[in-house]
């Protein structure tokens, strides 16, 4: 081997182990842990509520905590309103029973918009659902977090 080609390959193997030596002296970045937050609309985090209680929550406020007793600022969050219709079939004359879903997104806004009150608090009935779901928060230092969904079945 011609000893200017066996300087060349003993400078790539130096070089080569000097870049592994600074890669293993590096220090690991720091990876963010998000907070553990819990979600309330008005006094509750969802479940099974009974309709004069559902109804006190369309005025609430929807907020989001962190386990550093932290409030988040709401960012989006999407809205879906599930509730059982009966209409009359025009064939057979027959009462029955479906399932209507509407939903809207909410952006930086921690209430319901006026005319989904107002919708909700004159239709809301026994076996309705509504849930929050999507919904993003927002840290003093300005990192989103999604938090838990709110789920309301009216009993």
């Amino acid at each position: 081997m011609k000893p200017a080609l066996r300087s060349l390959l003993l400078l790539i193997c130096m070089l080569t182990s000097f870049s592994f030596q600074m890669q293993a002296q590096q220090k690991p970045k720091p990876v963010l842990k998000p907070p553990v937050l819990k979600s309330f609309w008005g006094q509750t985090n969802g479940g099974t509520l009974p309709l004069d209680m559902a109804l006190q929550l369309v005025d609430s406020s929807i907020w989001v905590i962190s386990d550093k007793k932290e409030r988040m600022q709401i960012a989006r969050f999407f809205l879906a309103y599930k509730s059982m219709d009966t209409y009359e079939d025009e064939k057979t004359g027959e009462f029955k029973k479906r399932q209507n879903t509407n939903g809207t997104q909410i952006r930086y806004e921690n209430k319901l918009p006026e005319n989904w009150r107002k919708s909700i608090y004159e239709s809301l009935k026994q076996g309705d659902e509504i849930l929050i779901t999507d919904l993003y928060v927002r840290d003093k230092r300005g990192e989103y977090y999604m938090a838990p969904d709110i789920r309301i079945i009216i009993n």
